[in-house]
């Protein structure tokens, strides 16, 4: 299923190419602007001086994936580096995973339609962190030490019900976009009065990524690491080779 999908957007691509144009880059596939269709078959640059010898689209798409994306997914029985390479050949070299920067922003939480934040209860002693509700001009509307519920809760199963304070950031690169997250959870899944929760505070305990590609259509969700609890995302997350892919959904272009 996978090679029928690659070879369809091949063919669109492949069309799209005027005669005696040279290959594009691999970045070029995935990344390009394409462009209204031509004559179905393009002339093999490598074979001009054979005469009139054409290159099916197929043909095509294997001289592109090479040994770099294709050959190593199909004859590797590891499901991380299969699906790895296949997320490749798809939406290109993935870019360093941030959650700072002017395309991130903070994930709110919100109580009966006030927002809520975590800071200093200045009216008490010693000045606890508290639970400051906020209307939507600001104005502080009351102090809690708890939060039991919450406007919107996570669906997801095994994080924080009521989270606060993660962080997502994104990164465009022409047809496909990146959406990375750095989701704070806890072991408990509940919310506490604990610094952790704050705005300014850089560690947080779940990493992933989803990318998008609007010419296929195709979406990726990957995990980070799951050997550790604690991230910190002051810093940035080069992927590696070993991000575990949890699925590649293909969506029908209408």
């Amino acid at each position: 299923m996978g090679r029928l999908v690659h070879l369809a957007v091949a063919i669109v691509v492949a069309l799209s190419l005027p005669d005696g144009w040279e290959v594009p880059t691999l970045r070029e596939l995935h990344a390009g602007h394409i462009e209204e269709a031509a004559p179905y078959l393009i002339p093999d640059p490598k074979a001009a001086t054979a005469g009139n010898r054409t290159v099916s689209p197929y043909d095509l798409l294997l001289r592109w994936n090479g040994d770099v994306l294709w050959a190593p997914a199909t004859a590797s029985t590891n499901p991380v580096t299969k699906f790895g390479d296949e997320t490749r050949s798809v939406f290109g070299p993935m870019p360093d995973g941030v959650c700072t920067g002017p395309n991130s922003r903070p994930i709110g939480l919100e109580v009966d339609g006030n927002t809520i934040g975590l800071e200093p209860n200045a009216s008490k002693a010693g000045a606890p962190l508290e639970f400051s509700h906020r209307d939507v001009e600001g104005r502080l509307v009351k102090w809690t030490t708890t939060i039991e519920r919450c406007d919107k809760p996570s669906l997801a199963g095994d994080v924080t019900f009521c989270a606060m304070n993660s962080r997502v950031g994104r990164v465009a690169r022409g047809h496909v976009q990146w959406l990375f997250l750095c989701r704070k959870s806890s072991e408990s899944l509940e919310i506490e009065a604990d610094s952790y929760w704050t705005k300014t505070d850089p560690r947080f305990s779940r990493y992933s990524a989803i990318g998008f590609n609007d010419v296929t259509g195709e979406i990726a969700f990957l995990d980070g690491r799951k050997d550790r609890s604690v991230f910190d995302w002051r810093g940035r997350f080069p992927p590696t080779r070993r991000s575990v892919l949890r699925r590649l959904r293909r969506a029908a272009r209408c």
